[in-house]
């Protein structure tokens, strides 16, 4: 991974955190706001991920604003 990549990882991370999600559930609730995304296909490895995944379809979403400024 490029160092560029992994200063946008890190920030992705702290918008997540300020926004009181973890980094999976933000990027959940980004595929699901791609208008080319019909579904989403996630996996988890114990409840606890699985509850996360949920509790991502059931919170606000980001607005699209937020995500093009943080990936540049």
């Amino acid at each position: 991974m490029t160092g560029a990549k992994l200063k946008q990882l890190r920030e992705l991370g702290r918008l997540a955190e300020r926004r009181g999600r973890s980094l999976a559930q933000l990027a959940i609730s980004w595929v699901l706001r791609a208008p080319r995304a019909v579904s989403v296909i996630t996996g988890a490895s114990s409840v606890i991920q699985l509850d996360q995944n949920l509790d991502a379809l059931h919170r606000a979403r980001c607005p699209r604003t937020t995500w093009r400024k943080s990936m540049r």
